[in-house]
C-alpha cells in the first residue's frame, strides 16, 4: 500500500513540476509585450477618462491628472499581480 502511494505521489509532483515549467514567465516571449501594452492601456484609459470629464466639468486639469496618477497606479498594482 505504502508503494502504491509512493509512486502516486511521484507521478503528480512530475505532473506539477511540468505543468510548473510550462508557465514560467522565462519561457513565454509574449509575456513581456502583453504585460506592456496592458500598463500602457492603464494608463491611455486614465488619461482619456481624465480629459473627457474635465471637458465635462470644465475643471481643466483637475481630472486629468488624477486620473492619469490613478492609471498608472493601476499598471504597476496589475504588473505586480501578475509577476508574483
Amino acid at each position: 500500500m505504502k508503494k502504491d502511494f509512493d509512486k502516486k505521489l511521484d507521478e503528480m509532483s512530475k505532473k506539477y513540476k511540468l505543468h510548473e515549467e510550462e508557465n514560467t514567465p522565462q519561457e513565454n516571449p509574449a509575456t513581456g509585450y502583453v504585460l506592456g501594452i496592458s500598463f500602457v492601456m492603464h494608463v491611455i484609459v486614465g488619461l482619456f477618462m481624465g480629459i473627457g470629464l474635465d471637458k465635462y466639468f470644465d475643471t481643466a486639469p483637475l481630472f486629468l491628472l488624477l486620473l492619469l496618477f490613478l492609471g498608472f497606479a493601476s499598471g504597476f498594482r496589475h504588473l505586480w499581480k501578475v509577476m508574483k
